[in-house]
């Protein structure tokens, strides 16, 4: 089963240069607890790293930063880890894992932010294929009941 379809394709993104309390209240104004960092080149959206609000409450607060100068780029994480919006499924639970990430930028073919998935996105689609094969045994019961009948 491939990525695409099981995405968010709405993004909400920043460059480097945006300030963290501005980060903060694009989170808030999102109801999301990150945000993927992008280099905005001729509408092309590269994503260059990811900002969490763990990130700004440990590393810019905890720190005692100055949240209205401190910019997204010096606390973000750089080491972005992306998958392709047509990898498999299991193949990117098993990236996230090896690399403990919640979640991760998705991108198409030209390197273009295009969604992101999470933990939680990958755990309903497995929940819901679990149920179906859950399910399994009763349709075969009703099935085979049919085929005794006849």
């Amino acid at each position: 089963m491939a990525l695409n379809g099981i995405f968010k394709k709405k993004v909400i993104t920043v460059t480097k240069d945006c300030t963290l309390v501005k980060a903060a209240a694009l989170m808030a104004d999102n109801h999301i607890g990150n945000l993927i960092v992008v280099d905005d080149v001729k509408q092309k959206l590269t994503p260059i790293g990811l900002i969490t609000d763990r990130d700004i409450a440990v590393k810019a607060v905890g720190k005692g930063r100055n949240v209205e100068s401190t910019t997204v780029e010096e606390i973000m994480n750089k080491d972005l880890i992306v998958a392709h919006e047509f990898d498999g499924i299991y193949d990117v639970i098993e990236v996230m894992k090896n690399h403990g990430v919640n979640r991760i930028p998705i991108v198409d073919g030209s390197e273009n932010l295009v969604g992101i998935l999470t933990s939680a996105d990958l755990l309903d689609v497995v929940t819901d294929e679990l149920a179906g094969l859950a399910s399994l045994g009763e349709r075969q019961k009703n099935r085979e009941g049919k085929s005794l009948r006849q």
